[in-house]
């Protein structure tokens, strides 16, 4: 049996231009990650009831651009929200 999964996510400067993750040095060697340009950043969105969204800061998706190896990393010592609000269009 073949599960599948998707999650709807964004750009961080969708939300947030300014968003800067600080990956921890195990997430940067797991990711095989040698410079910025190598990493793709996106955010988990969670649509709430009545049409409300949020995005996850704390616990982006970061994958290698160039291997394509990637996870879902938690950053730590950070004051980014697991549930930082979307405005509404």
């Amino acid at each position: 049996v073949l599960f599948r999964s998707a999650f709807l996510v964004v750009p961080p400067a969708v939300v947030m231009p300014d968003y800067a993750p600080n990956l921890s040095d195990d997430d940067v060697d797991f990711l095989e990650i040698r410079n910025p340009n190598d990493a793709l950043v996106l955010n988990i969105v969670t649509l709430r009831s009545g049409g409300a969204a949020t995005v996850n800061l704390k616990g982006p998706i970061v994958i290698n651009r160039h291997t394509m190896i990637g996870k879902q990393v938690v950053l730590s010592n950070s004051d980014y929200a697991i549930q930082h609000p979307i405005p509404s269009a």
